[in-house]
């Protein structure tokens, strides 16, 4: 496998029986398989490498050699997540603590303070229609 060989193709080579293999290596095998999935990845990285810097000008050869990248570093990124994924993983540990002494600043903006004079304003026509003052007491 670390010389880009599948696992299919393997077994088909030496005439074992996938489906054997695939119990062996879900079992007393699956770290030594582990192992050969990142060499795999690591020899199609080296592989990527040498398709783009061997790749003629030619428009089709560039298509083709476009294609089979893609398809390697698609296959890298689930073979080697850790190594060759595009996703970015952040790890975090620790304790964080967070104290408030309950006491809130607010500094209205100049839209806040429009938007506001315009609710007081409609609140204080809606009382005169109605017939209601304001007697300053609260």
């Amino acid at each position: 496998m670390q010389d880009g060989k599948s696992l299919r193709q393997i077994c088909r080579e030496n005439g074992w029986p996938h489906s054997t293999v695939l119990a062996w290596l879900n079992g007393e095998f699956s770290d030594q398989y582990t192992q050969a999935q990142e060499r795999r990845a690591d020899y199609y990285f080296e592989e990527i490498l040498e398709i783009a810097d061997s790749c003629p000008a030619d428009k089709e050869e560039v298509a083709a050699a476009k294609l089979r990248i893609d398809t390697r570093k698609w296959i890298i990124g689930r073979m080697n997540p850790k190594k060759y994924s595009d996703r970015v993983n952040v790890d975090m540990s620790g304790e964080t603590k967070v104290t408030h002494d309950g006491t809130v600043e607010f500094t209205p903006t100049d839209m806040a303070i429009s938007r506001l004079d315009e609710i007081v304003s409609r609140a204080i026509g809606e009382r005169k229609d109605t017939g209601l003052e304001d007697t300053g007491e609260k």
